[in-house]
């Protein structure tokens, strides 16, 4: 929802042949499910219905419509594949859509919001690459520092960088900060009412360390995951961030 807003809006906005297609049912074994959307312009396209021989046949037919249209798909036998699965799809020129809100066949076609509000404390080098890598995927990202010099950093669109920490609850929470005194007050704040995810990053003495340090103020501190990551794959900033994304979202697959 947070990416249509920003990108797939802009383009329907900005070329008035622009069509927005939907996925209103989707059977069997799909690429996407309900609700996946793509609006494609004249010579570009935002989000995705599946790639492929399908997405391949769903932007020559949305570049060629003019009139709100609905389709089926069987990618099994029509397309020579052996997903085997089944959908359907709706096709709304940008001149017939009107409110965005809901498409004029009363289906909502921006799904619920599924990103993971993630927090970072930290905007180091690990931040800043995880921040360069979160663009495709289905997170929100809020980046803390105290510090004034990584404020003014150029993040990327989509990510939000401030000194204080937000009152809103995030979903995740990664502590990586440039100080461990600040790392473990951050402890204690999240664990008055744990996120889903708590990663500290550091060893397993620093895990240790930390909990035993809790648990002498009175504190539990099994919601906290210490160390984060798989450090096998290597110590550099940009492969720590991916290990680390990889790690929140297995979180949540294991949450649902």
């Amino acid at each position: 929802m947070i990416r249509f807003e920003r990108e797939g809006l802009a383009l329907l906005r900005a070329e008035p042949s622009a069509c927005l297609v939907v996925i209103t049912q989707a059977k069997g074994s799909t690429p996407r499910s309900e609700g996946a959307w793509m609006v494609v312009g004249a010579t570009t396209q935002v989000g995705s219905v599946g790639g492929g021989a399908l997405e391949h046949q769903v932007l020559q037919q949305a570049r060629e419509c003019h009139d709100p249209l609905e389709r089926a798909y069987n990618l099994g036998t029509l397309m020579n594949q052996c997903c085997g699965g089944w959908v359907r799809m709706e096709f709304w020129p940008a001149p017939a859509l009107g409110s965005l809100d809901r498409l004029p066949s009363g289906y909502e076609f921006m799904p619920a919001d599924n990103h993971i509000r993630l927090r970072v404390h930290g905007a180091g080098h690990v931040g800043r690459a995880l921040a360069s890598l979160v663009g495709p995927l289905p997170i929100q990202l809020q980046v803390v520092d105290p510090r004034p010099e990584y404020l003014a950093f150029d993040w990327p669109d989509g990510v939000s960088c401030s000194a204080q920490t937000p009152s809103d609850p995030p979903d995740s929470v990664i502590i990586m900060t440039h100080s461990h005194a600040l790392d473990f007050e951050l402890c204690q704040h999240y664990l008055t009412s744990p996120p889903g995810f708590l990663g500290l990053l550091g060893s397993h003495s620093k895990g240790a360390s930390f909990a035993s340090r809790l648990r002498k103020l009175g504190i539990d501190p099994t919601p906290i995951t210490c160390p984060i990551g798989q450090k096998s794959l290597g110590k550099e900033p940009g492969v720590v961030a991916l290990s680390l994304l990889h790690q929140v979202l297995l979180d949540r697959i294991d949450g649902l």
